[in-house]
C-alpha cells in the first residue's frame, strides 16, 4: 500500500486501479467532490457495531462513498487480508474508529488469536505513515467519546476528530468532502502611496541666500520659547536704545518672591491640614470620614508644586483639548495643579479593610497566657460574626476587618471549655491594631447528698471544698457554686457529721455527675 506498492491490475475492477492518494492534500478551495472512504474498527461489542454501521450509512446518506466489511455479504471471494488491502489502496480517506480495544490490537498487543484483522490493518496503515515520511493526511482518526482520547495511535495523535455532537460531524464531513475552512478571495494588485521628494541637505562655501543654508540658520539661530506671562528674561540688543537689564531681573525678582511665598504658604497649609486629619484620626475613623477624605491634602499641596514648578524655576506646559464642542486651554500652573490632585486620587488606593489582633491572658497580666492553641476570639461585625482561632502566644488574627468598623464598639467573646470573659459585657472599640482580653476560669458546680449505710440521708452533715463550706438539708443534699478561680480540674472534699465517720475525696471533678458519700458510724 502507498506511492511504492502498486497492487495487480488484471485481477481488480477499473475503480481501484487509479493512482495511490495517501499524499493527495485535498485543497480548502476546490469544490466539493465525492469521496471515497474505507472504515477500519474493531467489533468490541454488538452495540458498538452497531453503531458504527450506522455512522456508515449515515456518510453515505450525506454522499460519501463508505465502505465497511459489513457491507460484505458472508466472505469475500478475495479472502479478508486481500480485501482489507484492496480496500485500503482504493480509499481517498480512511477513518479509523479508534477505541480501547481498537488501539490494543493496531499496536500488536493483543491475544494471539483475537483481533486478526485490525492487527493487520494496524501493519499496513503504520507503513504506508512511515513510507510517506508522514506527510499524509489519508488516515483520519475518529472517537465517539472523549475519553477514548488517549488510545489514539500515536502517528495520528495530533488531530482527531470526536463525534459527541452533529457540529463535530459536520466538521469531519467538511474535512472528507473538500469543503473545510473559509474560501480565499482574489489577490489584488499593490497599491502605490503617494511619497514626498525632498532635497538633500548639503554643506560647504554657499552663499547666504541659500534657501537651504538660511532655513537651517534659521532653525539653529531660533530664540527660545518666552514665558507665558510676557516677561522677557533676555534683554534686548536695540541699537540706540538704553539696556534694561537691571530693571527686568528687579521684577523677575519680585515675581519669583511671590510665587515662592505663594508655594510655602500652601506647603505649610497642607501640611496643617495633613497634621489636624492625623490628630483626629480616631474621631474620624468613629464617624466613618475616612479613605478620600484624607485627599484634601493633595489641594494646596497640588498648589504648592504648581507655584515652585512654574513660578520659580519658571517652567511652563500647556494642554488644550476640546471640551462639548468647544477647545479648552490650559496655561501654566493649573495643569500641574489639576494633574497633582488627580493622580493622588488615581494612583492611592483606598483603604477597605484593615488587620485586628486580639491578645487573651489571664487574671495576672498579660505574660499569663492561659489559652495556648486552644479556643476561639468571637468579634460582632454588625451581622458578620468572626471567629478566629487562639495561637500558641494567646493571639488571634483578624486579617480583614472592614474600614468601615474603624473606631466603632463591637462585642467581642472567647470561646472555651474551661474560660470566659472576666466581664461578660465587654466591647471592644476597634481604633488600633490590637487589644488585650483579659479571661477567668468558668465558676463550676458541685452537688451531692449525703447517707448513712443502709442509705438513709443525714441531715446536718458539714461539707468542705475549695475553701467553701455548706451542711446538707434534711434530704442529706448539697449544692455548691465554686468561684472561677478556685476551679480545678480535681478538688478534695470533706465530709463530717456528728456520730460519724469523716469522709476525705481527693479527686472530685466539678460539673459532674451529683456524688453520694456514705458515713459510717464508728465501731
Amino acid at each position: 500500500m502507498g506511492g511504492r506498492r502498486s497492487p495487480p491490475l488484471g485481477n481488480l475492477s477499473p475503480e481501484l486501479t487509479h493512482p495511490f492518494k495517501s499524499d493527495t492534500i485535498r485543497s480548502r478551495a476546490m469544490a466539493p467532490s465525492l469521496p471515497s472512504v474505507f472504515i477500519s474498527y474493531s467489533q468490541d461489542s454488538a452495540q458498538h457495531k452497531e453503531l458504527v454501521l450506522r455512522f456508515a450509512q449515515r456518510l453515505r446518506k450525506d454522499g460519501v462513498d463508505a465502505q465497511i466489511d459489513q457491507f460484505v455479504g458472508g466472505r469475500p471471494t478475495e479472502g479478508w487480508p486481500r480485501w482489507m488491502l484492496d480496500k485500503l489502496d482504493w480509499a481517498e480517506f480512511v477513518l479509523l474508529i479508534c477505541t480501547e480495544t481498537y488501539y490494543r490490537r493496531f499496536r500488536g498487543h493483543e491475544e494471539a488469536d483475537k483481533g486478526r484483522g485490525v492487527d493487520w490493518e494496524g501493519q499496513l496503515i503504520t507503513l504506508d505513515i512511515y513510507n510517506a515520511k508522514s506527510h499524509t493526511t489519508k488516515f483520519v482518526p475518529v472517537i465517539f467519546r472523549s475519553q477514548d482520547r488517549e488510545f489514539i495511535p500515536e502517528p495520528l495523535s495530533d488531530h482527531v476528530y470526536c463525534l459527541e455532537s452533529e457540529e463535530r460531524y459536520l466538521e469531519l464531513y467538511g474535512f472528507l468532502t473538500g469543503q473545510a475552512g473559509v474560501p480565499r478571495s482574489e489577490l489584488g494588485t499593490v497599491k502605490e502611496l503617494p511619497r514626498k521628494d525632498v532635497e538633500p541637505l548639503t554643506f560647504g562655501e554657499q552663499s547666504d541666500k541659500s534657501p537651504i543654508t538660511g532655513k537651517l540658520r534659521e532653525v539653529l539661530n531660533r530664540p527660545p520659547p518666552r514665558p507665558a506671562s510676557g516677561t522677557d528674561l533676555t534683554p534686548r540688543r536695540n541699537k540706540g536704545l538704553p539696556s534694561k537689564r537691571g530693571s527686568s531681573n528687579q521684577e523677575l525678582w519680585k515675581e519669583i518672591v511671590l510665587y515662592a511665598v505663594i508655594s510655602l504658604i500652601s506647603f505649610l497649609c497642607g501640611v496643617g491640614i495633613l497634621g489636624l486629619l492625623i490628630w483626629n484620626a480616631n474621631l474620624l475613623a468613629s464617624l466613618g470620614l475616612t479613605g478620600d477624605l484624607y485627599y484634601l491634602v493633595l489641594l494646596p499641596m497640588g498648589l504648592a508644586a504648581a507655584g515652585f514648578l512654574f513660578g520659580v524655576v519658571r517652567s511652563y506646559a500647556r494642554f488644550s483639548g476640546k471640551q462639548l464642542g468647544g477647545m479648552l486651554e490650559l496655561g501654566g500652573p493649573i495643569v500641574a495643579f489639576l494633574l497633582v490632585v488627580i493622580l493622588g486620587f488615581v494612583l492611592v488606593k483606598p483603604v477597605t479593610t484593615f488587620p485586628f489582633t486580639v491578645y487573651v491572658h489571664g487574671k495576672d497580666g498579660p505574660q499569663d497566657l492561659v489559652l495556648r492553641n486552644s479556643g476561639d476570639v468571637l468579634l460582632d461585625l454588625g451581622l458578620d460574626r468572626r471567629r478566629q482561632p487562639i495561637g500558641s502566644e494567646g493571639q488571634a488574627y483578624f486579617p480583614a476587618i472592614p474600614a468601615t468598623f474603624r473606631g466603632q464598639e463591637v462585642p467581642i467573646g472567647v470561646e472555651s471549655a474551661a474560660f470566659e470573659l472576666s466581664d461578660p459585657k465587654q466591647t471592644c472599640r476597634l481604633d488600633g491594631s490590637s487589644i488585650y482580653l483579659s479571661v477567668q476560669r468558668k465558676a463550676g458546680h458541685l452537688s451531692g447528698r449525703v447517707q448513712d449505710e443502709n442509705g438513709n440521708p443525714i441531715p446536718g452533715a458539714t461539707i468542705h471544698v475549695a475553701g467553701l463550706s455548706t451542711t446538707t438539708d434534711s434530704a442529706g443534699h448539697f449544692e455548691f457554686a465554686i468561684p472561677g478561680d478556685e476551679m480545678q480540674g480535681e478538688l478534695d472534699l470533706e465530709a463530717l457529721a456528728p456520730d460519724y465517720a469523716p469522709v476525705n475525696f481527693n479527686n472530685v471533678v466539678p460539673d459532674s455527675n451529683p456524688l453520694t458519700i456514705p458515713l459510717r458510724r464508728p465501731r
